[in-house]
Order: C-alpha cells, then sequence, then structure tokens
C-alpha cells in the first residue's frame, strides 16, 4: 500500500514535496560469526552472546530482581514550568515508565546486521526482534548531521528554530534570520526539563555537541554556554563535542601532546575535548592507565547512576555514544576477528560497531538486573547516516551524512517497552527525532505550553497500537546549507533512493 509523506523545507518559500513510502530492502544478510541466546534462570532475561569458534564470550551474570520501576509523586501545588507549560497531577499515584535513549553517532542504516550489515550487532538484532519492541524501517534523524539531530531530540523542533544550523559553530550566517550559528539556547523547552518537572530524576552521559560546557579561553565571546544542567540534566559526564571512541593511555593535558591507539597516532583534535562533569572537572574525573572502549565506559557511568539513584523515583538517561564517528578505533578483540576478512580501516569500524552493540547489550542486562526493564521505555537510533568516504554503509539508500537524503537522515531505529509493547513489529510508518519530547510529554501527563510550534507528534498511538500511521497532514520538515566552496544555502529534498 502506498502513502504519501510531506517533507517540508525551511527557507525563503515553503515547498512540500510528496515521497512514496517503499518497501524496506530485504534484511537477511550474513555476519561474521553466530549468536548464541542465554537465559538467566532467576530473571527469565537473555543477552545475544557473540560466538568465536562457536564458543560464547563470557556475559555479565544477571542477578536476581533488585527494585522495581520508581512511583512518581506529585505535590499537590504544581509549580508552572516555562512557557505556561505545566506537570498534569494524577488522579491516582501511577508508576510512570523509566525512559532511556541510546544514540549512536554516525551509524548507518545498513551498518546494522538486521539490515544486511557485515559487522555483528547480535544485541540489537535481539531488541530489533524482541517480543515487546517495534522496529521502524523508516526512522528518521531530525538533521543530516550531528548537532541538529541532537537539538530535535532533546526539543521535539526542528533545529533552524533555534539556529543550530550545523555541527560547526560562529559561522556568520547574515543573509538568514539567524545572525550565526548558535549552541542550544536557554529559552528551548527540553525533553530532560519536562521529565525534571514531573519529578523523574534526569542524566546524560557521553556526546553533548549542542554548546560549549564553560566559557572557552581564547574562544568566541559571542559563542554563550549551553551546558546540560541549563537544559534541565541534573547529572551528567559529557564531552563537548566528538572524540575517539577508545580513550587513550594519555591525559591530553597539552595543545602539542599527541596519542598513539592502537598503533594510530592522533593529534590534539582528538585528545583535548575529553570528559567534563557536573559540576565541571575540566578533565577525565579518573585518570585511567590503559586503553578503554568508551562504550561501555558510558554504560559504566549509567550502571552508577542505576546502583545510587533514588528507587522511588522514575529516571531519564540520554546515553550518547560516540561510536562510530570518526576516529574509530576497535578493541584488540573485534579488530583481530575483523581483520581475517577486511582491511584495517575497515576491521576498526566493524569492530567499533560491535562494541557499541555490546554496550546496547549490556544496558539492556541492567535494565533487567535492577528488575525495572518491564517499565522502561527504551530507545536507540542514530544521528544521521554514515560518514562519506568511511566503512559505514547506507545500505541501498542514496546519500550519506550530511545529505538531506534517505542515506543522510534514514538511520536504525527501534523501541522497546514490555509494558505496553505486546509482539514484535515491524513498521514503515516515518517516525522523526523531533517526535521523541511530545511522545514522553503525552506519557508523563505534561500539557505542553500552548504556544510551543513543535515539529515533531506523539507517537504513543503506535506504541500502544491503535494507529497505523502518522496523522494526515503531519510534516516531516528538513532544511540544511551546504559548503561549495563558499556558504551558500541548499533546500534539498529527501527522495527516495
Amino acid at each position: 500500500m502506498k502513502s504519501t509523506l510531506k517533507i517540508t523545507f525551511f527557507g525563503l518559500a515553503f515547498l512540500s514535496v510528496p515521497i512514496i513510502l517503499y518497501q524496506l530492502y530485504s534484511q537477511t544478510g550474513s555476519a561474521v560469526g553466530g549468536t548464541l541466546t542465554e537465559t538467566d534462570s532467576n530473571q527469565g532475561s537473555s543477552v545475544a552472546v557473540p560466538l568465536e569458534n562457536n564458543v560464547p564470550r563470557s556475559q555479565p551474570t544477571i542477578p536476581t530482581s533488585v527494585g522495581g520501576g520508581g512511583t512518581l509523586r506529585i505535590a499537590s501545588e504544581t509549580k508552572p514550568t516555562l512557557s505556561e507549560g505545566t506537570a498534569t497531577p494524577p488522579k491516582s499515584e501511577p508508576t510512570l515508565p523509566n525512559i532511556v535513549y541510546l544514540l549512536a553517532d554516525d551509524l548507518g542504516y545498513g551498518d546494522v546486521a538486521y539490515n544486511g550489515g557485515v559487522a555483528q550487532t547480535p544485541n540489537l538484532d535481539e531488541m530489533a526482534s524482541s517480543l515487546h519492541s517495534i522496529q521502524f524501517n523508516r526512522f528518521y534523524s531530525g538533521g543530516p548531521v550531528c548537532s541538529p539531530t541532537r537539538g530535535t531530540l532533546l526539543t521535539g523542533r526542528n533545529h533552524n528554530r533555534y539556529c543550530i544550523w550545523h555541527a560547526d559553530i560562529g559561522v556568520p550566517r547574515s543573509d538568514l534570520t539567524c545572525p550565526s550559528l548558535m549552541p542550544l539556547p536557554p529559552s528551548e523547552l527540553t525533553v530532560a526539563e519536562i521529565l525534571s518537572e514531573v519529578g523523574y530524576h534526569t542524566a546524560i552521559y557521553g556526546k553533548w555537541h549542542v554548546g560549549d560546557l564553560r566559557k572557552v579561553p581564547g574562544g568566541n565571546k559571542k559563542w554563550p554556554v549551553s551546558n546540560p544542567t541549563m537544559h534541565g540534566f541534573r547529572e551528567w559526564l559529557v564531552t563537548e563535542r566528538h572524540t575517539s571512541n577508545i580513550l587513550p593511555n594519555c591525559r591530553c593535558s597539552h595543545n602539542d601532546y599527541s596519542c598513539k591507539l592502537n598503533g594510530r597516532k592522533y593529534n590534539v583534535v582528538f585528545c583535548r575535548d575529553y570528559w567534563y562533569e557536573n559540576p565541571l572537572t575540566g578533565q577525565l574525573e579518573k585518570s585511567r592507565r590503559q586503553v578503554f572502549e568508551d562504550s561501555h565506559y558510558i554504560v559504566d557511568r549509567f550502571e552508577e547512576f542505576l546502583k545510587n539513584r533514588n528507587k522511588s523515583r522514575p529516571f531519564y538517561s540520554q546515553l550518547s555514544f560516540h561510536s562510530v564517528h570518526s576516529q574509530y578505533l576497535a578493541t584488540p578483540y573485534w579488530y583481530n576477528i575483523y581483520l581475517k576478512k577486511y582491511n584495517a580501516d575497515r576491521s576498526h569500524y566493524l569492530g567499533a560497531t560491535s562494541a557499541l552493540d555490546e554496550a546496547v547489550g549490556r544496558v539492556r542486562i541492567l535494565l533487567k538486573k535492577y528488575g525495572i526493564a518491564e517499565n522502561t521505555l527504551l530507545w536507540f537510533s542514530s544521528d544521521n547516516g554514515p560518514q562519506k568516504n568511511e566503512p559505514g554503509s547506507a545500505g541501498k539508500l542514496r546519500g550519506r551524512k550530511g545529505d538531506v537524503l534517505e542515506g543522510g537522515i534514514r538511520v536504525p531505529g527501534i523501541i522497546e517497552w514490555p509494558a505496553i509493547i505486546h509482539g514484535n513489529r515491524k513498521t514503515s510508518v516515518p517516525v522523526v527525532t523531533t517526535d521523541f519530547l511530545p511522545t514522553v510529554a503525552e506519557i508523563v501527563g505534561y500539557k505542553l505550553p500552548r504556544n510551543l510550534l513543535l515539529d515533531g507528534i506523539s507517537i504513543l498511538p503506535i506504541l500502544n497500537d491503535v494507529a497505523g500511521d502518522r496523522p494526515r497532514g503531519n510534516n516531516i520538515k528538513y532544511a540544511f546549507y551546504l559548503k561549495r566552496g563558499k556558504l551558500d544555502v541548499n533546500f534539498r529534498a529527501a527522495v527516495v533512493g
């Protein structure tokens, strides 16, 4: 059956371009090695375990349940939030879901095994085929590069509305309504602010990239600080921008310092912007004396959060992985597996992808370990398509990162929620990162401000299986400028490729 998706573009004029939705290409594809599902007798939970020479790699043991989901207690007196938004007090004291968003970096539509990718991604494959998940075959990032998409995820609004035009910063744009590329303004209502308002504990770990965390000496004085605290996150450990997915055996505290990782040398670009914690520490909060994969480091911090949280409150955590943004590096284990079949660069990329998959598997294990998987809403997606001239795959889609084409904005997308989703589903209904905020707002009963112009919609009816498509007339909006020798504005349609 054919349906129509309207894509509207901001610019000097508005245009609507209909495109025809089409069937997903075959999801069958060979993966290196196989998988084994292990089940814990106490929990009845399982995790996909990669096989090497038909021997499963060790995985953490899942102990018995140690706690339930958080019960939200709203005081009788509810304070209004920014721009008139309010939390609607429930008639009783329901158990609201915990919410976790897992965001990959530059992971292409065709990079995961369930979409035909060659990397081993057994945990994502299992999540996509879970009895309590929906695999979205047409999940779209809100922008074709990093920062714009991250803004849409936090706000539910197109990134052009608050002047995040690109992943670069401080570029004059006198020909546009925005004087320059800006960080996420404090005036924007974010999903973290909404959830904080209704009693959630909020945390973010990993890549931030929508503003500087603190004033930078010698930096752009017009570039205001915009850190997670200013946008509703009560706990955070983040990098300002991208960095290698392998943290090195050095602190990189000198401008001329170079790092050597897995035999490859990198300059200060990949060493200077490491981890900052709330309150700001200025460097990695622990001096590590070994190379380690930071997807797992992010999950380590998430596990600490789960251990120490107030269990009477629900929580929202965003885990923004650096993988598989360049410079991607595989751990020796994964590198040696892929090097048997592929060249060094592709082996590093595929290995970083598999390590990311392991991290996703660990998150699902932890939710079961702490007895909160049933009522945790778990999202997974990527921030855009695969980088140009690198080993990532967009499958059979046209375009890559930076292109407002299917390959640049159509990404892997999965939602898992055992309490609500019953039976595995695969759907071609378009879903966008802008849909996250309005969906969450409806779930927690938050009354959005009347004057707030959103570009996303709540997909709760789709999760509840009471709606089979987006409402007619709902547009997905894209606008993006590309550099072609000089700064210029090109508004391009996302087309089927």
